[in-house]
């Protein structure tokens, strides 16, 4: 059962309905015992990075969290601002996230041309084989709302590395 982390700020129902659609089972809850006893987590999130690490903090989430993801190890998948707060801090706030990922969430620049926020329908580049992808049409497509990417420090925690990893089982 995939647990999907209801800290107050994400894109719950959006989250849960795609698990259903693809047949994953799935619960939203922000119930420190429920998410302590998680096997796989989603951290979904839209809004700004200070607010919801704050809201993560204010809730007890934080340690829970922590537990699951340094120590059992469990896979943990963060969308959107969800993925932002995996890593060490974000352009976008002052306050650190859970570091887990080492390397900051950054504004997107403007000399790159892309509007921000970047929306819209794109095709996505297989690189290399992921379980995550490798049944996708190569023309699949995916859409985008953000104005933020993450910059991993290390070549293996790249995003396309880390999913790998984290869904593997």
């Amino acid at each position: 059962m995939i647990t999907i982390i209801n800290y107050g700020m994400g894109n719950l129902g959006s989250v849960l309905n795609m698990c259903k659609r693809i047949g994953a089972p799935a619960k939203v809850s922000g119930d420190l015992d429920e998410v302590s006893a998680a096997t796989k987590l989603i951290l979904p999130g839209v809004g700004a990075f200070d607010n919801a690490m704050k809201r993560i903090c204010d809730l007890g989430l934080y340690d829970v969290l922590d537990q699951k993801a340094r120590f059992e190890q469990i896979p943990i998948l963060g969308i959107c601002l969800g993925m932002q707060l995996l890593m060490e801090g974000s352009e976008e706030g002052k306050l650190p996230g859970f570091g887990w990922i080492k390397g900051h969430a950054k504004l997107f620049p403007s000399a790159l041309g892309i509007k921000v926020p970047h929306m819209g329908w794109n095709l996505v580049k297989k690189t290399r084989p992921s379980q995550l992808i490798d049944s996708l049409d190569e023309d699949s497509r995916f859409y985008f709302v953000h104005s933020y990417f993450v910059q991993a420090e290390s070549r293996w925690q790249q995003l396309g590395l880390i999913l790998e990893r984290i869904w593997k089982d």
